[in-house]
């Protein structure tokens, strides 16, 4: 999509090498002889670049410049980049107000012209980029970039591409945790289990984990930014209802717990068809223990046990939180359990 430029100098000829270069790069190039009609036709369209030399007749490049950014409407986003044979005055006058993004020195290097006009439309397409996941998030009800962190020190192209969506400068205390698809479950069950992230939603970004996962992303699927907004939103609003003891949960039992409620999933078996004596469950906790630390809490009355399939004697169970268990991670006093009828 071609750019939409202003070029504001009153050389003829220097206006003119300038506009045809950039024309030829298939921008599509406005022209003004003096800093008036610069003014005027910034504020009647919108421009991605505005090149105005700095003794232009009339208004000067950078009163004409700080007038623009002071107005806002549709020059708003509009990048300046300032043209003198004195840069070094240019610089000393654009200190007051910093209103230019480049400085290009006459006589001109055109070269140095170009490079710097693609800069600022690089960065102009880079501020729209970040305007735009910005608003995809508040659509679905953040108010920010979800924090974020990598399971393991990702590739160049996935940091690359998930930094767009997320943001990943503060990887201590992230909303979610990124899995991508060079992790071996172990891995994940061990980093699950330390560092206080097993009360954090793992996010599959790499399409391998499915159920496992607490959500799966896909920057090209609007649906999954829901779903991981909607998943990151429920953790962080139940994790605010637990007690002091299970956020810094150190056995597995309460950290299980405080899993199962902050994620609001049952604890059921993913593949029936698996071994039965190791089905998995969800969360990524350490498979061959999450059975019987569950069958102890069942025993402590803090899980519900329900079979899946009364057919089968050893087919893997649900297991669900009881009332003394969400009073106790909740720090609530447990609610009055209703007279049982005799039966008859």
């Amino acid at each position: 999509m071609a750019a939409q430029i202003l070029i504001a100098d009153d050389d003829e000829i220097a206006r003119d090498v300038m506009a045809a270069v950039l024309s030829d790069r298939g921008h599509a190039v406005t022209v003004a002889e003096d800093g008036a009609l610069a003014l005027a036709t910034l504020r009647r369209a919108r421009f991605d670049v505005a090149v105005l030399d700095y003794h232009l007749p009339f208004v000067d490049g950078a009163t004409a410049a700080r007038r623009i950014c002071a107005d806002g409407g549709p020059a708003a986003h509009t990048r300046f980049i300032g043209v003198t044979a004195d840069p070094g005055g240019l610089e000393l006058r654009d200190a007051e107000g910093i209103v230019f993004d480049a400085i290009v020195q006459k006589p001109l290097n055109l070269p140095a012209f170009v490079d710097a006009v693609e800069g600022c439309l690089s960065e102009l397409r880079r501020a729209a980029a970040e305007r735009e996941v910005l608003e995809a998030w508040r659509s679905h009800g953040f108010e920010r970039r979800p924090r974020a962190r990598f399971a393991a020190e990702p590739s160049h192209d996935n940091r690359l591409r998930l930094g767009r969506a997320f943001d990943l400068s503060r990887p201590g205390n992230p909303d979610v945790v990124l899995l991508t698809e060079d992790l071996r479950l172990g891995e994940i069950a061990e980093l699950r289990t330390t560092g206080n992230l097993f009360a954090l939603p793992m996010v599959d970004v790499a399409g391998r984990w499915g159920r496992l996962a607490d959500a799966s992303f896909d920057v090209e699927d609007r649906a999954a930014w829901d779903e991981v907004a909607s998943v990151a939103q429920g953790f962080a609003a139940r994790r605010a209802q637990l007690a002091t003891r299970f956020l810094g949960a150190a056995s597995l039992s309460d950290q299980l717990l405080a899993y199962i409620f902050v994620s609001g999933r049952d604890l059921v078996p993913l593949d029936l068809d698996a071994d039965e004596w190791t089905p998995t469950y969800p969360g990524f906790f350490p498979v061959r223990r999450v059975r019987d630390v569950a069958e102890k809490l069942v025993h402590h009355g803090m899980l519900l046990r329900e079979s899946l399939d009364e057919d089968q004697i050893f087919a893997p169970p649900r297991f669900t939180l009881t009332a003394s268990a969400l009073s106790s991670l909740t720090g609530a006093m447990p609610a009055v359990a209703p007279p049982r009828r005799a039966r008859r």
